[in-house]
């Protein structure tokens, strides 16, 4: 659901799900006169929004905008559950998360919680504690995003490199998140594209699935966190091979 059609369609909505920081697969930063509408829309209609933060923590050469929960705390709304996740900060098999919640609240979601598995082993919370409470936690998120700054940056380069202007990035001024939503200017079909680099054992995420209707061109989700620089510029080298494509 675009912002722009908020007001129209979701009439007499109860809740609101939404990912300001970082919305996926398009990379899009909800903008601070956004996030302030938003809000005032959700009081008039006594709507309860969940805000997923999701890939909030990794931007680059940026100030992230306020949280809307913090937003709306400030203005004395309590409206707004606050969601988070220690997968991409941390690793996926910790399997932790947390919520900041409004008070009144509070009872109804702890016991939906304990209803589906009760709670992470507590050993586990405690140690996540002490790393947080230390320092630690912060000074990994600042080497993180050092690692993921040179390696973004790197895939921005070999694209320009192998791809020249058949690459687009989707909202190229915005760098957060761990990912590229990429659409590729040649007169192929995704599936048609993804089936050639499967062939060439190249592995790839096509990003029709996200969505309703799905782009014209063949459009790729390229992620960089898991690649050193080198192994970067070299993959997007191959791929281009593999498509027969000569930057321009």
């Amino acid at each position: 659901l675009r912002f722009d059609d908020l007001l129209d369609r979701a009439g007499d909505a109860a809740l609101l799900f939404v990912t300001p920081a970082h919305q996926f697969p398009t990379g899009g930063v909800l903008s601070l006169g956004r996030r302030i509408e938003l809000l005032g829309w959700a009081a008039r209609g006594r709507v309860l929004i969940v805000e997923d933060d999701y890939d909030a923590e990794f931007r680059y050469g940026e100030r992230p905008l306020p949280a809307l929960a913090g937003m709306a705390a400030g203005m004395g709304n309590h409206q707004v559950v606050y969601a988070g996740t220690l997968s991409k900060t941390l690793f996926p098999a910790l399997r932790m998360g947390y919520l900041v919640v409004p008070k009144p609240v509070v009872g109804s979601l702890s016991a939906a919680r304990a209803a589906i598995d009760r709670e992470p082993p507590m050993i586990t919370q405690m140690a996540l504690a002490t790393f947080i409470a230390g320092g630690q936690f912060e000074r990994h998120l600042t080497r993180m995003r050092r690692l993921y700054a040179r390696r973004r940056a790197a895939l921005v380069s070999a694209l320009a490199t192998h791809f020249g202007a058949r690459a687009r990035r989707f909202l190229p001024g915005t760098a957060a998140g761990l990912h590229l939503l990429v659409e590729i200017d040649l007169p192929i079909a995704e599936g048609d594209l993804l089936a050639r680099a499967a062939a060439a054992r190249i592995r790839l995420d096509g990003a029709s699935p996200c969505f309703s209707h799905p782009p014209a061109r063949p459009t790729l989700l390229l992620g960089y966190a898991g690649q050193p620089e080198d192994r970067i510029d070299a993959g997007i080298a191959r791929l281009a091979r593999v498509l027969g494509v000569t930057s321009r």
